[in-house]
């Protein structure tokens, strides 16, 4: 059975924003898959309900899409649907930083140093000092076993 390729993020905090161009167009056009979105809603709304996390917003990177497509959703409960939509990576594995081998199979793990991904719901952290981008990252807390070392793996989101 292949594993569930969507990464769920309660949004925790009263910022977010997704960089990059400055070419919205493709933010106002929902995904063609937005019903395997929409599959997720009420699971995500429900989840969030009962850990007492927030439930005006969720993010979902759905890291089963090609990498070099829209695949970081932020859904707004309120208006139930997508509000801004942006590219995300994932990690590179064995593959040398700038190689894009992993773009259409990607590996995941929760694994120290394996440089993959890791799949699984996140409670968004702090807010801390990056060395890329606009120099700012949030720290994840994975929520599941397949991704209880988010933490110590320092995963991050970031610009």
């Amino acid at each position: 059975m292949k594993p569930n390729s969507f990464l769920l993020i309660s949004y925790s905090l009263t910022f977010m924003a997704c960089s990059g161009s400055t070419d919205h167009s493709e933010q106002a056009t929902p995904p063609a898959d937005l019903d395997k979105i929409k599959t997720y809603v009420s699971k995500a709304k429900s989840y969030c309900q009962n850990n007492h996390l927030n439930t005006k917003f969720f993010i979902l990177a759905d890291l089963g899409r090609h990498s070099g497509l829209n695949r970081f959703f932020v859904w707004d409960f309120e208006t139930d649907q997508i509000t801004q939509q942006c590219l995300v990576s994932h990690g590179r594995g064995s593959n040398q930083w700038g190689s894009d081998a992993s773009r259409k199979k990607p590996k995941f793990s929760n694994k120290n140093n394996s440089q993959c991904s890791s799949l699984g719901k996140y409670r968004i952290g702090e807010r801390s000092i990056s060395q890329w981008g606009i120099h700012i990252k949030y720290l994840l807390h994975g929520l599941e076993t397949t991704n209880s070392n988010a933490f110590n793996r320092m995963i991050v989101i970031h610009s």
